[in-house]
């Protein structure tokens, strides 16, 4: 379960988890595509999916919502932020 949010106001940030990708000591690394889902603690963006025991890193892009979906052209496309996560 994914939950993105601003460290200083608990806000959502206007961002949509689209990936993850899995590494592992011994296995093949995996991505999978993360989905809207509601459960438990609300919408959220997840995939059902069991992680290796051997699980090293995991790494989320986080696709960036156009803040004006109306606007011109120019700021289709923002770029894509990368946060990877040391996995124990």
């Amino acid at each position: 379960m994914v939950f993105v949010a601003d460290a200083t106001t608990g806000e959502p940030c206007p961002t949509c988890p689209s990936s993850a990708a899995i590494r592992a000591e011994e296995s093949a690394a995996r991505t999978v595509r993360l989905r809207p889902m509601i459960g438990g603690s609300g919408f959220h963006y997840g995939a059902d999916v069991t992680l290796p025991d051997d699980t090293t890193k995991i790494t989320l892009t986080l696709a960036r919502r156009r803040s004006r979906p109306w606007a011109p052209r120019r700021d289709a496309s923002p770029r894509p932020i990368t946060l990877s996560f040391d996995w124990e």
